[in-house]
């Protein structure tokens, strides 16, 4: 028997007969219009992504991706170079050279760090002025003076301060200036750094890093202090006779910094924080302890109600610590969780809590300022003195900068203005 047009003959999988299914003619029409339909989907979708591949924006394939150079090669350089920088003197340019290859003849010049043993510089900030140039602002602490004469120079002819100036026009290197503590005092560097990317360079990866200074560093002033102590979210520093708290912060301290107990007995399962080893000191004594404001008041209703478990307290402790090099004052901030009854230290935290707004910055330094400079130069000429600069006329440096500070340095990069040749400083 010969099946009909709308029956059609499926062999099945099983091996039996041929079983003839009835289909309508309806429904073949659906199934076909779905096939259409579908392949409509799949060329709208292939066309689309033609279209958007040829209507790219130019460049967009080739764009290379950003790439972020290192500044930890630059900074470390700079910090030598400053070091070095202030430790040499008149005839000791070849210490210098292997920095700045530039460097200038250094005639009358005294090391400024003279009664240091070494100068130690702390990188305060680098910027990129473009690819693979930098400006490091550099701070070392140096010992400050007290200088005679109306320009806060020394005379170095035995004057005794009255403002005449000397045959050279600047202080010697012994002097006559009085002690008056230490001050932090900033330098700007700038360099270029050659190598890739990690060195601070523009090269391909791998390529040989150097850098070299574009001309002597230049003395700025110092970030300013902030204004007024910061607002932290804790108060209530008084000791408590019998407080918990005051307890296991003074036992995990001591056991932390002196080896007489054991950190992990009053610290939380987890903490992961280990005594310091060698122990660097003999004794702690807490002087105070400020306490999170938001956490429940401490004394004797802590006695009387302990903490429940999970409970948290944020503290600053301030202690008086004693060993081989004298009796120092720290602050330590910790977290406190209580568990089974009483609280353990779980961090040692970077930071204490601040609350609300940051305060101001301090104003423009004043020539009090530790940032301000040491000494400057006097404006004022007298016969036989120096010129305006500062310099002795005819002895200065020589006016034509070498090749290598030929390149010009984007007069919107510093941050901070140089210190002019007067007798107080000029806000930065």
């Amino acid at each position: 028997m010969e099946p009909d047009d709308d029956l059609y003959a499926a062999e099945l999988d099983n091996g039996h007969a041929p079983a003839f299914v009835r289909t309508s003619p309806h429904a073949a029409r659906l199934t076909a219009a779905a096939s259409a339909l579908l392949w409509l989907l799949v060329g709208t979708g292939a066309i689309g992504g033609l279209a958007a591949w040829f209507t790219r924006p130019a460049g967009a394939a080739s764009a290379p991706p950003a790439v972020i150079r290192s500044p930890t090669g630059p900074i470390g350089w700079a910090q030598a170079f400053v070091a070095t920088y202030l430790r040499v003197g008149e005839g000791q340019e070849g210490q210098l050279h292997s920095f700045y290859p530039g460097v200038p003849t250094l005639d009358k010049v005294t090391p400024a760090a003279s009664t240091r043993a070494t100068v130690s510089p702390y990188a305060l900030h680098a910027a990129e002025t473009s690819p693979g140039y930098w400006a490091v602002t550099v701070a070392v602490i140096e010992p400050a003076t007290v200088t005679a004469g109306a320009g806060g120079f020394e005379n170095t002819d035995g004057s005794d301060g009255d403002g005449s100036a000397s045959s050279t026009g600047l202080g010697g290197a012994g002097g006559k200036g009085a002690p008056a503590g230490d001050v932090m005092a900033c330098y700007q560097v700038s360099l270029l750094a050659r190598g890739d990317a990690e060195a601070g360079g523009v090269g391909p990866p791998g390529s040989l890093a150097g850098y070299a200074a574009t001309r002597l560093p230049d003395r700025v002033s110092c970030p300013p202090t902030l204004a007024g102590a910061p607002n932290l979210a804790l108060g209530g520093a008084d000791l408590s006779q019998g407080d918990p708290v005051d307890d296991v912060v003074r036992r995990f301290l001591t056991a932390l910094l002196t080896g007489d107990g054991e950190v992990s007995r009053y610290s939380s399962p987890g903490a992961g924080i280990r005594p310091i080893i060698p122990v660097p000191y003999t004794g702690v004594e807490l002087v105070s302890l400020a306490r999170d404001t938001t956490a429940p008041a401490s004394g004797d209703s802590a006695e009387a109600a302990p903490p429940r478990d999970g409970q948290r307290l944020r503290v600053l402790a301030t202690i008086r610590v004693s060993g081989p090099d004298g009796i120092r004052m720290l602050s330590y901030p910790l977290r406190l969780t209580a568990r089974a009854g009483r609280w353990e230290i779980s961090a040692l935290d970077s930071t204490p809590p601040l609350r609300g707004s940051e305060p101001p910055v301090a104003p423009a330094p004043t020539p009090q300022d530790t940032s301000a400079p040491l000494t400057s130069p006097s404006t004022a000429s007298s016969p036989g003195g120096p010129a305006a600069s500062g310099w002795p006329t005819g002895s200065g440096p020589d006016a034509t900068p070498p090749a290598s500070t030929a390149m010009d340095f984007p007069e919107a990069t510093h941050e901070v203005a140089t210190t002019p040749a007067t007798p107080a400083p000029t806000s930065s």
